[in-house]
């Protein structure tokens, strides 16, 4: 029996949104394959579509797509030699919406008795962010109910929790985090920051709403300054997109232990889940290995 090469003998498409890559074969480029891979509607009318167009396998063209007009973009020579050697499928996108209804998933609140937020004596609290269920569509996959918890205040590029205890998660990369500078002055390792329990759905997108992300999007990560997919840092693995969580979204302080003096600042960061001075919350997971990688990114 003879087995044909799907790559052979055809053109293909494939729709992407993003384009801060060079496509030579390396990780990087797969990873951002797998990772920004979408229907074509999306990609053609996104601000930051990309079209790349493979003929037997080697690519041949690629085209910027930026709300429905298309325009074509030079290959460099080692994209010129780029050969795709695997299946690369569009992620299924989902609004994140807030939610009047009581849902599985939800942001702010308490955490459970059983779940412990990790602590360092020399660097400011973590705060619980909320829930991810598997129950929720769109988070499915999800080994567990991920309880979400980051060190809000504090200063860090990527920071993975090993949740192999799904309770008790422990900072993986922790030297690195705890010779960070820039933490926030006003917040200490016993500050108690707690936020509004906000309930979460979720609606699967089947055109591009760009206004439907407002809160947050599930499929891919629209980065704001470059492309940050992460590694497994116990077996190299890419890691797999859950979800970002935007600087639009609204969930107030609904207590506070802080205690700001005297001092004439803006506390409106402090009254709300801030991401890093306005920024986005990227969450990523290897679900084999159950670590979980946070990234904020702002403009």
């Amino acid at each position: 029996m003879k087995f044909s090469n799907p790559f052979s003998k055809k053109v293909t498409k494939h729709f992407l949104i993003g384009s801060e890559v060079v496509f030579n074969g390396d990780s990087q480029s797969y990873n951002f394959l797998r990772t920004q891979a979408v229907e074509k509607l999306f990609a053609k009318e996104d601000n930051d579509g990309l079209e790349l167009v493979f003929k037997d396998g080697l690519l041949i063209e690629k085209h910027q797509w930026m709300y429905g007009e298309r325009d074509p973009l030079e290959l460099s020579d080692e994209e010129k030699s780029f050969q795709l050697k695997e299946e690369v499928l569009p992620n299924d996108i989902f609004a994140i919406k807030l939610s009047q209804s009581k849902s599985e998933s939800f942001l702010g609140g308490t955490e459970e008795k059983e779940f412990n937020l990790p602590k360092f004596s020399k660097k400011p609290s973590f705060q619980y962010l909320g829930k991810l269920s598997n129950k929720t569509h769109g988070f499915k996959w999800l080994p567990f109910d991920l309880n979400l918890t980051i060190p809000l205040y504090g200063y860090f590029d990527q920071l993975f929790l090993d949740y192999s205890d799904k309770n008790n998660p422990r900072v993986v990369n922790e030297s690195e985090y705890l010779n960070s500078d820039n933490d926030d002055k006003y917040v200490n390792s016993s500050s108690q920051v707690i936020f509004e329990k906000t309930y979460i759905s979720t609606e699967k997108l089947n055109e591009h709403r760009e206004l439907e992300w407002e809160n947050g999007i599930i499929g891919i990560p629209k980065w704001i300054q470059y492309p940050a997919i992460p590694t497994c840092p116990k077996t190299g693995e890419m890691m797999k997109f859950i979800c970002q969580f935007s600087y639009q979204i609204n969930v107030p302080v609904f207590e506070s232990d802080l205690d700001f003096n005297s001092d004439s600042i803006d506390k409106s960061y402090y009254e709300k889940m801030n991401f890093g001075s306005d920024g986005d919350l990227f969450i990523f997971m290897n679900p084999n290995t159950k670590i979980v990688c946070y990234i904020i990114q702002h403009t």
